[in-house]
């Protein structure tokens, strides 16, 4: 081979090294997404990313971030192969976000260096709002389930905390950057504003830490957890049965907490399957069953109405009573089939008012949001992930439940048939949990209230407000006070 082959096949090797720090930062990512206790990765895992956009053009560039977002995304969602078309679509909308910020950030190093410090975190922020808005909730602040990191939440909804990752992503990546640069002496003068930013942000993430929302009004609940497979639980009969297996499994498993006297028991999605509200013999099953115990009786079931099949949360009182019920807003995309409904997000008027969520609908702030705004008092999430054991979304399902319960300052109480349940308060702390995939029953005293946080009024409203005035406050003292790179 002549010398000039073998300097092709070194500039191409070269090529791949900056392939390889997107690498890096989708395994960072992965592992603080997959292993809780690393969840402090996600403050540095875009370093290795971002310096090697530095490096390329706008076309390897792009390249990047598609490695980095796809072996991100690919982990979470994983795909199936009766499914993969669906999953790879997921997984291709998922990189957009990455594509738009990383060519984002190559424009502004090579232009005005310190803009990085203002559109990165922000423009972040606003297109991960959109994809809210197309039901796509690729949120990155739903790793973090620590309540240190977790409270401007209530002021600014899950993206005050995706944005505060990204701001010290880019804070950081700031300043290794510049700390060799002799060109720009005064480089350090462009972090005030940031710092300034972030000090703000985890000061008020410690004082409402230490807050307490406990009152005098409180309730026992306690939380059924049946571990059933789809096997387990499927329809003997289309309309006419319910699974015995399942059917006996949570009734045995209710009647195990009836000397706690609880005053309500949550049964997971899927813990009575069947259309209870259209076959008397499974109605009468469930009223029977609130009625032994003496307990108002929470849970999910199927419902058919003028030919359409709707997911539905029931509330039925000690005294076989019908409270209610709200149906599922949202299926996991090309993974669950059903009616969406077209119903306002209202609370089940108990004694204390519940906010009821279905699975997925967890993971769309503005459906809990409105609930608590139209007066639920707590919120309950009924899941089941089962189907999802392959996958890291258990517990991106668990940190959702969290990060809802400081957005509201409400308790959520998160049951899951296979999955992890948990008893959260409005700090995000949880209370009592569960493993994911045991059969327990936890129980816990919760405390309704009527809280009201700046994000349940206004929403992603002042949440686009606050990160338009952050990049035009910052636009404007870096090109008055600032050294342009």
């Amino acid at each position: 081979m002549d010398i000039g082959g073998k300097i092709q096949i070194l500039k191409r090797l070269k090529g791949l090294s900056n392939y390889f720090f997107a690498i890096i930062s989708s395994f960072l990512l992965i592992l603080s997404i997959v292993v809780p206790e690393l969840y402090f990765l996600e403050f540095v895992a875009f370093l290795p990313y971002l310096f090697a956009l530095t490096r390329l053009d706008y076309k390897n560039g792009f390249i990047s971030s598609v490695i980095v977002g796809y072996l991100l995304y690919s982990s979470i969602f994983f795909i199936k192969f009766e499914e993969g078309l669906g999953y790879i679509l997921i997984v291709t909308a998922a990189i957009i976000p990455f594509i738009l910020n990383g060519l984002i950030f190559q424009f502004f190093m090579k232009r005005k260096r310190n803009f990085i410090m203002l559109f990165i975190p922000g423009f972040w922020v606003l297109i991960e709002i959109l994809f809210n808005f197309w039901s796509l909730p690729f949120n990155f602040g739903a790793v973090q389930h620590t309540p240190y990191f977790l409270q401007i939440a209530d002021v600014y909804g899950i993206y005050g905390v995706t944005f505060l990752v990204f701001l010290i992503n880019i804070i950081v990546f700031y300043i290794l950057y510049n700390f060799f640069d002799k060109d720009n002496k005064k480089w350090y003068i462009d972090l005030i504003y940031p710092l300034f930013i972030l000090a703000f942000i985890l000061s008020y993430n410690f004082y409402t830490s230490k807050l307490s929302y406990k009152n005098d009004v409180s309730i026992l609940i306690s939380v059924i957890q049946g571990n059933l497979t789809t096997k387990d639980y499927e329809l003997k009969y289309v309309l006419k049965n319910l699974s015995k297996k399942a059917q006996n499994r949570y009734i045995d498993l209710i009647r195990k907490v009836k000397p706690l006297q609880s005053d309500y028991i949550i049964v997971p999605e899927s813990g009575f399957q069947g259309f209870v509200k259209n076959i008397p013999l499974l109605n009468k099953k469930v009223i029977s069953i609130a009625k032994e115990s003496n307990a108002y009786i929470v849970f999910q079931a199927l419902e058919k109405q003028k030919g359409e099949i709707y997911k539905k949360g029931y509330v039925v009182s000690p005294s076989g009573q019908f409270f209610g019920s709200i149906s599922k807003s949202y299926f996991f995309p090309f993974g669950e089939t059903g009616t969406p409904s077209k119903e306002p997000q209202l609370p089940i008027q108990t004694t204390y008012p519940i906010g009821l969520q279905i699975c997925y609908d967890v993971a769309f702030p503005y459906v809990s949001r409105n609930l608590c705004k139209n007066g639920a008092t707590w919120l309950v999430t009924l899941a089941n992930d089962e189907e999802f054991v392959s996958t890291v979304f258990y517990r991106l399902h668990l940190n959702l439940a969290i990060i809802r319960a400081v957005e509201n300052r409400k308790y959520v109480v998160l049951a899951n048939n296979s999955g992890i349940s948990a008893i959260i308060n409005p700090n995000g702390i949880i209370e009592v949990q569960s493993r994911y995939g045991e059969i327990t029953t936890l129980s816990a005293k919760i405390y309704p209230n009527h809280q009201k946080t700046i994000f349940q009024q206004y929403g992603n409203l002042g949440t686009c407000l606050f990160v338009l005035m952050y990049i035009l406050i910052g636009i404007i003292l870096y090109e008055k006070y600032t050294f342009k790179a």
